[in-house]
């Protein structure tokens, strides 16, 4: 993953005190499972230092690392939020072609602007033809 796409996708997580992004969800009462999104031109301590700070400041159960399907979902999740695309309908979002360019390192913003804007009638068109013009209530 290229470093555009790695800042675009985590820039809205929360981060350590070094700046390494995070997620986080509730495990129980125990606490909390969190998934670090480390940038590959990070220091081992410098992720060390990351779960140290978490360890010291959170009620941590569980870390682990990110799929490539955990990847995947933010970068879906950046699409359909984009300033440009949050106004759309769902059927709107060309979404085709989105896991095909996401593998190609394609930039949030360059999807957006090269597979959904230009299409997004033809988009909608395609789903009436898949599943009929009621799939435009669901």
């Amino acid at each position: 993953m290229n470093d555009e796409l790695y800042r675009e996708l985590t820039k809205d997580l929360d981060r350590t005190s070094n700046g390494v992004p995070y997620h986080w969800w509730l495990a129980g009462p125990e606490g909390g499972h969190f998934m670090l999104f480390l940038n590959p031109n990070l220091t081992r301590s410098g992720a060390e230092g990351a779960r140290n700070e978490l360890r010291r400041d959170r009620d941590v159960v569980s870390f682990r690392k990110p799929t490539m399907e955990d990847w995947y979902a933010l970068y879906r999740n950046a699409v359909f939020a984009h300033p440009d695309v949050k106004k759309f309908k769902w059927y709107e979002v060309n979404i085709d072609d989105i896991e095909t360019e996401y593998r190609k390192g394609t930039t949030v913003d360059n999807y957006v602007k090269g597979f959904v804007l230009p299409h997004r009638e033809s988009t909608k068109q395609k789903i009436i033809e898949r599943n009929g013009v009621e799939a435009l209530n669901w």
